[in-house]
């Protein structure tokens, strides 16, 4: 997550969304630490890929952290 973070705050256009791209679906409680930072959560499902998006009043949260404000 961090280097998502860093990469967030030197974008060279604004960040509106981050995802995270995991090998499998995360724990329930890594789930709430990346909705919690209004993170999505990408991983494969066997047919193609689930989403798992974060609030969205978190991520509205977030966005003056992801670009270093």
């Amino acid at each position: 997550m961090a280097q998502l973070l860093d990469y967030s705050a030197h974008a060279p256009l604004p960040v509106t969304r981050l995802s995270g791209l995991f090998p499998e679906s995360p724990k329930p409680e890594g789930l709430e630490f990346l909705a919690r930072l209004g993170i999505d959560c990408i991983f494969p499902n066997g047919d193609g890929f689930t989403r798992i998006e974060a609030p969205c009043a978190r991520r509205a949260h977030q966005l003056p952290v992801w670009r270093g404000e």
